[in-house]
């Protein structure tokens, strides 16, 4: 009997995957002596950029193995059982199969990772005795309205591109009701799906009814075909998974937070400031690294969009260089409605706070006193022993300002 996880390809690692992963499109120095409308042009550039980072190389894997293990099922006897009892409209559950869960603040290049990954694994597998064509992984997205027949309609569609059938047409018939459709896509699955995965999960937490309704189909899904299910989201949906113990059980996966300030971080700087467009070169420094984690939230979508603003201020306004003041000038004008959740060490003290500001104190030895006398000289101390960054520590106690060199 064929191990249809041996026809995937081989599983990359390392430096070889991150290459592999990696898009950097065409770049040269001489594009900035061109007239601004040719280099507003190609700034677009920027968002085409993808730099792998741990996340990446973890989904990845993740994706990888998840795949193996449902194309490990196919042509078994368990399955041949499943394609009968689905048949027959009789109850009936692979063993072995999963559902698990990819979720990160948005923003975090989660979807991007997951579609890389997916593209290394090829559209479509041929097998040739007995012949069947298998599609390794198949994406959607939830519905906004989280209606599950329409989430089966699009995996109908999807099925339709990869593989050339008419499930779409069969779905639409008057006499095809919800069960007899989620009946039909996991006969299907079971034959021709290796892994399926399910965007913007969140879109269940805002469903008070279609929601539950919803992830309830998902995990008959995976019962009864024999596929494994990941689904991807926001942290809007963590709430919603965590209400039931058997629920947080069959959720389970890959979590995520904003990026740190670290190696990967930086490397996504180093990449990012090197496609310049402006006339005047800028090394990126140690200034701005800091200046782009504070004002970005270790968000890479929000790191890109700063830069390629910033550059778009600069060659409009004829500044022609890329430098804190340019990049602040991004940030202010195009970025305000990401102020509240950004929270750089920009401290605007709103009006109410302004007013129940208290007076600061200071004693004979230099430190600032509050009303639980917070010393400053002990907030630094604090901070080189535990490795914490000095100034978001002192901003727990105090309004920082930050002046923007001209």
């Amino acid at each position: 009997m064929t191990d249809y996880s041996e026809l995937l390809p081989p599983m990359l690692f390392g430096e070889k995957l991150k290459e592999t992963l990696a898009v950097l499109p065409a770049y040269d120095a001489s594009v900035r002596d061109m007239d601004a409308g040719s280099r507003l042009l190609r700034l677009s550039d920027i968002y085409q950029i993808f730099v792998p980072t741990s996340m990446t190389v973890e989904i990845y894997h993740k994706l990888y193995m998840m795949t193996a293990a449902s194309m490990g099922k196919k042509g078994t006897v368990d399955a041949v059982r499943q394609l009968n009892a689905n048949y027959q409209g009789t109850a009936g559950v692979i063993t072995g199969m999963t559902s698990s869960t990819v979720i990160a603040p948005s923003g975090m290049g989660k979807s991007s990772s997951i579609h890389k990954a997916v593209s290394l694994f090829g559209e479509l597998i041929e097998v040739d005795d007995p012949y069947q064509k298998i599609c390794p992984v198949v994406c959607v997205t939830t519905p906004f309205d989280a209606n599950y027949k329409g989430l089966l309609i699009q995996i109908a569609k999807e099925l339709d591109r990869h593989l050339d059938s008419d499930f779409y047409v069969k779905s639409q018939k008057s006499t095809m009701n919800a069960q007899q459709l989620l009946e039909m896509i996991c006969q299907v699955c079971t034959l021709h799906v290796g892994l399926l995965i399910v965007d913007e999960i969140q879109f269940l937490a805002e469903q008070k009814n279609a929601g539950p309704q919803m992830l309830r189909m998902l995990l008959q899904l995976v019962n009864s075909s024999g596929i494994n299910v990941l689904m991807v989201g926001t942290n809007e949906c963590i709430p919603f998974f965590q209400k039931v113990p058997q629920i947080a059980r069959r959720t389970a996966g890959l979590q995520y937070s904003a990026m740190d300030y670290g190696s990967d971080f930086t490397e996504l700087c180093r990449v990012l400031f090197s496609y310049q467009y402006v006339k005047e070169y800028t090394e990126l420094s140690d200034i701005i690294l800091q200046w782009f984690f504070e004002h970005s939230a270790g968000v890479p979508a929000s790191l890109v969009a700063l830069l390629h603003d910033a550059q778009e201020i600069a060659i409009m306004e004829n500044i022609e260089i890329l430098n804190l003041k340019t990049l602040d000038m991004a940030y202010k004008r195009r970025m305000n409605m990401l102020h509240p959740y950004i929270l750089p060490s920009i401290t605007k003290v709103s009006k109410n706070r302004h007013k129940k500001e208290k007076e600061l104190q200071i004693d004979e030895t230099g430190n600032v006193k509050t009303d639980d006398w917070v010393s400053i000289a002990g907030i630094i101390q604090d901070s080189k022993k535990y490795g914490n960054d000095i100034v978001t520590e002192i901003m727990k106690h105090l309004p920082v300002v930050e002046v923007v060199e001209n």
